[in-house]
């Protein structure tokens, strides 16, 4: 078989493969660029004594899945993540908690995204590992189209003089909005 006929059959393929998480990417994107960041809904869970939880404890994860589960929160997380006065359990893409410092109480939320919230946080490049590995398979796949597509405009001689323009207006006008 012909060697632009493989790469093109492999340009198709793989971008049809990729098609979905592109649309997806590029609504949230959009969504993001236009402002909308979708919504979290907040609800309060419970109230406990600050002396349950030593937040400086070596064993903080663990302590925190034996109030959860004290408190009937059957809940895994990967990590707590600490911003000022509160803690994130970690994944937060979906439905995660928060713990709430205050003098004397720890005020216990759960947090679920809607579905564009959900979508701008796997834009950003949260997600659970295989979502992550995925993403990476994405991006080796994008710069393959690209490459082979531009290969095959610049070989053949119908459309070499207008890929090579094309390729260099859109070089200048990248250099020219990143200058």
């Amino acid at each position: 078989m012909n060697l632009r006929v493989t790469l093109r059959r492999l340009h198709l393929y793989i971008a049809a493969f990729i098609v979905p998480f592109i649309v997806v990417m590029s609504i949230s994107g959009g969504l993001d660029l236009l402002g909308v960041q979708g919504k979290t809904k907040k609800e309060f869970i419970t109230s406990i004594s600050r002396d349950d939880l030593d937040i400086k404890s070596n064993t903080l994860k663990q302590d925190v899945v034996a109030i959860f589960k004290k408190n009937g929160i059957n809940f895994n997380f990967d990590s707590l993540r600490r911003k000022r006065n509160k803690f994130y359990t970690r994944p937060n893409y979906g439905t995660h908690y928060s713990l709430k410092l205050k003098r004397t109480k720890i005020r216990i939320y759960r947090h679920t995204p809607d579905l564009i919230r959900r979508l701008m946080s796997l834009h950003k490049g949260n997600g659970p590992d295989f979502y992550q590995f995925y993403q990476k398979l994405l991006v080796v796949g994008l710069l393959v189209i690209l490459l082979i597509g531009l290969w095959l405009g610049l070989v053949n001689l119908n459309t070499r003089r207008n890929t090579v323009l094309v390729f260099i207006a859109g070089t200048v006008f990248f250099l020219f909005v990143v200058i």
